[in-house]
């Protein structure tokens, strides 16, 4: 089984999608849908922009979704897997409803562009910050906190990333004691280049905002899974229950290794990291060995990305045609007819399929419609029922995922 993820703040920087626009021409698309919907240059910002306006929450936030989608429709346009779970660390969560369809990626832009400027009036001049903790047991990181926090300058836990990383979320003051207390114990300790403190008490006034212009938009079903950050488990497919949790991710820490051993236990064991960097791909080595994990967001990354999806490509359509021929029961004994609707055919499609293996391509259209031809004449041919013809060929075009090219090609 396979899952995508998709990253979260602070792996933003300047130029990236560059390489992935000037190969493919459905990621520029989606950087100019961006532009077109927000209402301002995104995209140059992302492209040559200043880093330190960049990673402006309210910039950061819709400039990350925008990369994440461009590399979703990249992959699906490409090889057209349908993953078996999507889940993203905090923001990323967001471009996993995007990519599943819960939210259209226009809706999605508005609304974590809204979401990072309620962060970032939430706590103003600078004085919200996180700070990734490492090397230290997690109880003894939340046991600083609740000796330094204070209703006025709060400090948590934001994120159990995994077994050897949380981060702490909170006032600025507060989190330079809890640094100073881990120090001592050795802790390692890296600053975020986040303008925030996400995940937090901070956020409370925002995620109550938050809320009320969530009810702006339309949550669909997905038919993928989808783990929310809050519970690390799968969304209900409901709109309240959506904005609920969405809301409470604003304060609540996220639950990255909950949700890694979720999908680990239901038999994931490949993810593919889709977005900026390869920051989920090297904490998935500190949570399992069980599940392997490569990042996707440049067009080199295609050849390790090709490795190891190959199980879960869908079926060459001819030659899935060419299997079903074989496969289809004969109930007609002239040797004329045979030859003549099932041999010569089955022989034409093999030359295609052969020449398609060999330019290392997909079939087209009118390749895949040669070869419907052939199996309507085998099953022909062969005496198969009018019922059973249908029926083959319907799980043909399931199983190939071709239904949306050539359903309207077929009588």
């Amino acid at each position: 089984m396979i899952a995508y993820i998709f990253p979260g703040q602070g792996s933003q920087y300047v130029g990236m999608g560059n390489a992935l626009i000037d190969k493919y021409s459905i990621a520029k698309e989606t950087f100019e849908q961006a532009n077109e919907a927000l209402g301002f240059d995104l995209s140059s910002l992302m492209l040559e922009g200043n880093l330190n306006t960049l990673t402006q929450t309210e910039n950061a936030q819709p400039a990350l979704l925008t990369l994440s989608t461009a590399v979703y429709r990249v992959l699906q346009k490409e090889f057209n897997i349908t993953p078996h779970y999507l889940l993203g660390h905090s923001l990323g969560e967001y471009s996993a409803l995007c990519a599943g369809g819960v939210l259209t990626f226009e809706d999605a832009l508005k609304i974590v562009r809204k979401r990072g400027l309620l962060m970032q009036e939430a706590v103003k001049n600078g004085l919200g910050v996180m700070t990734a903790v490492a090397n230290i047991a997690a109880s003894r990181v939340e046991e600083a906190c609740k000796e330094v926090t204070t209703p006025e300058y709060p400090v948590s836990i934001g994120c159990f990333n995994g077994p050897n990383q949380v981060v702490i979320s909170g006032h600025q003051q507060s989190v330079k004691k809890v640094e100073d207390l881990l120090s001592k114990d050795e802790a390692i300790l890296t600053p975020l280049k986040v303008s925030a403190s996400f995940h937090s008490p901070l956020m409370a006034d925002a995620a109550n905002k938050l809320e009320e212009f969530l009810f702006n938009f339309n949550f669909a079903r997905s038919d993928v899974p989808i783990i929310s950050n809050v519970t690390g488990k799968p969304h209900v497919d409901d709109p309240k229950e959506y904005i609920t949790l969405l809301k409470r991710q604003m304060v609540e820490p996220v639950m990255w290794e909950t949700s890694i051993r979720y999908i680990q236990q239901k038999g994931v064991k490949h993810t593919v990291e889709l977005g900026s960097k390869s920051v989920l791909t090297n904490l998935m080595r500190s949570i399992t060995k069980d599940i392997s994990s490569i990042p996707f967001e440049k067009p080199e990354d295609v050849s390790n990305f090709k490795g190891m999806i190959t199980r879960y490509l869908p079926p060459a359509f001819l030659d899935k045609s060419l299997a079903i021929a074989v496969a289809t029961k004969n109930q007609n004994w002239d040797e004329e007819e045979y030859q003549k609707g099932v041999v010569e055919p089955y022989k034409k499609v093999k030359k295609l399929s052969e020449a398609v293996q060999k330019e290392d391509r997909e079939a087209t259209v009118e390749e895949m419609l040669a070869a419907i031809e052939m199996l309507q004449s085998v099953f022909k041919t062969k005496k198969v029922q009018e019922q059973e013809q249908n029926q083959k060929i319907n799980e043909l075009l399931k199983v190939t995922k071709t239904e949306h090219l050539l359903k309207a090609h077929i009588s």
